[in-house]
């Protein structure tokens, strides 16, 4: 019996990285339509234009994504709670709850190994 729960549990790691890669993948799709007027998504896409607000000359450059995910004190907690009361420049969001926690995932798949920066 104790092996058959073995082969169980590997069989289920087995699955989780497949399905985080998937939910990644998903992440990846939504940030493309949400999020890449102003962050570039992936570090091979094209930098969009800086952000601007109708009234002021300058702009500001919203951080690649491949940035964001560089900083570990930007866990999901955080970048859930930024895109749910974001704060100036970045516009409030309309992101169903699931569709965040893709775009999460993405970004926290861009992460490097640990201990490399």
């Amino acid at each position: 019996m104790r092996i058959f729960w073995m082969l169980i549990a590997g069989l289920a790691a087995g699955a989780l990285p497949s399905l985080a890669a998937e939910r990644a993948a998903d992440g990846r799709v939504l940030a493309l339509d949400a999020c890449a007027a102003c962050h570039q998504v992936g570090p091979g896409d094209p930098m969009p234009p800086l952000v601007r607000n109708g009234e002021e000359q300058r702009g500001v450059r919203a951080p690649p994504f491949a940035d964001i995910a560089r900083d570990p004190r930007k866990d999901g907690v955080y970048l859930r709670g930024v895109v749910r009361h974001p704060h100036y420049p970045m516009k409030e969001q309309a992101i169903e709850a699931d569709d965040l926690d893709a775009v999460v995932a993405y970004i926290e798949s861009l992460r490097p190994p640990h201990g490399t920066r």
